[in-house]
């Protein structure tokens, strides 16, 4: 019983930190990923591990002149994880860009 509950609380705080930060641990699908906050902002793109996806994210961020502070990316067979922290405003226009990019799975603003 208490083995079950520990790890319920663990699924939770997992769960907590994703949704507030982006952080993965222990999925199936995805590679682990940390990335302690640096600055206000958060963007968490879920993709495909394809070349050059990458530069077409910085550069769409760039595009709607969106700096990048910190950076990490990590991948797990096809499926990859980025998060990049920033002090600009992550937008819908930022989302609605870095989403029409081919092998974009999903974009989120934490």
């Amino acid at each position: 019983e208490e083995a079950e509950n520990n790890c319920a609380v663990m699924a939770a705080r997992q769960l907590d930190d994703y949704l507030k930060n982006g952080n993965i641990r222990n999925s199936v699908n995805y590679p682990e990923i940390v990335l302690p906050r640096t600055e206000s902002n958060r963007l968490v793109v879920l993709h495909e591990n394809i070349p050059n996806i990458i530069t077409q994210i910085s550069g769409a961020l760039a595009s709607d002149n969106v700096n990048i502070e910190s950076l990490l990316s990590q991948a797990k067979g096809n499926n990859a994880v980025s998060i990049f922290d920033t002090n600009d405003a992550i937008t819908e226009s930022v989302i609605s860009d870095i989403s029409a990019i081919p092998g974009i799975v999903r974009v989120m603003a934490k």
